[in-house]
């Protein structure tokens, strides 16, 4: 007999294999471990409907949105009919308690007016390109994210969606301002993630030591979460002012991000520093 840790586990797979979005895997896996906590140490394949309905008067009871609750739900529901299919349990207990009809909410799209503002409003050429083409193709938030350099022809203003809702394949278009910030944007770069995680330096500067050397330092944090000093020496006499030494700095954390980047076959995230 698995326990309930292991039946979270196969339930995760099964999802994966029915073709879930990560995102609803995700959600899924917090839906049926909140419930899985919620039972205290009683197997889920032993929950009862009363189990089921006590969980959703939980969340009722924590103020979350009715839409929430809907989805927790729903979620308990994906994860009996598994564990019916896998003859782990005789019914699909969830199914007896009636999912609430909420109201239908219409999609607000922003105007022309509001995204010329927002794209006014950039403030580096990353920023910029990520709203042209969001606003020229589209896309899902998920889906720009996922975008690798390979995947768009600037040339043909065309871009490949990979697994995209639904997790299916599909082409995308774009115009010409879209085209030209990603230009901007990019420069020569050719292959990794379109749109890379932005480094902010919070902690960090130039110097220069006895010898005329210009040096930059800045504070990382590490896979372990810690903060740790790093530096780097930028030139001496090629860097004839503290300005161009700062502009050395950005220019070898930038190519420093893009080779991470490459060497990573999953997408870089970076955190503040």
């Amino acid at each position: 007999m698995e326990n309930n840790d292991q039946l979270i586990e196969r339930f995760e797979k099964w999802l994966l294999i029915c073709g879930k979005a990560e995102s609803t895997r995700i959600n899924y896996r917090v839906a049926v471990t909140q419930f899985s906590k919620f039972l205290v140490n009683k197997p889920l394949t032993a929950a009862t409907k009363e189990d089921v309905r006590a969980f959703i008067f939980s969340l009722y009871g924590r103020g979350l949105a009715a839409t929430t609750m809907q989805a927790r739900r729903d979620a308990l529901q994906t994860l009996f009919d598994c564990l019916q299919l896998g003859g782990q349990v005789r019914e699909s207990v969830p199914r007896y308690i009636l999912r609430r009809k909420l109201p239908t909410r219409l999609p607000h799209a922003k105007s022309e007016e509001e995204i010329e503002r927002l794209i006014a409003a950039t403030r580096n050429s990353r920023d910029r390109a990520i709203i042209e083409l969001g606003y020229a193709s589209g896309l899902r938030v998920s889906e720009l994210r996922s975008l690798n350099v390979e995947d768009v022809n600037l040339e043909a203003r065309s871009l490949f969606v990979r697994r995209g809702k639904g997790d299916k394949d599909r082409l995308g278009l774009f115009g010409h301002k879209a085209a030209a910030a990603l230009k901007d944007y990019l420069g020569d770069r050719k292959r990794g993630p379109l749109f890379l995680a932005q480094r902010y330096i919070q902690q960090g500067g130039v110097s220069k030591d006895r010898y005329g050397t210009w040096r930059g330092w800045w504070r990382e944090r590490s896979g372990d979460g810690k903060l740790k000093m790093r530096s780097v020496r930028l030139g001496d006499y090629d860097l004839p002012t503290k300005e161009r030494a700062r502009e050395a700095l950005r220019h070898f954390l930038d190519c420093e991000q893009i080779a991470r980047a490459e060497r990573s076959p999953q997408r870089m995230v970076i955190r503040s520093i």
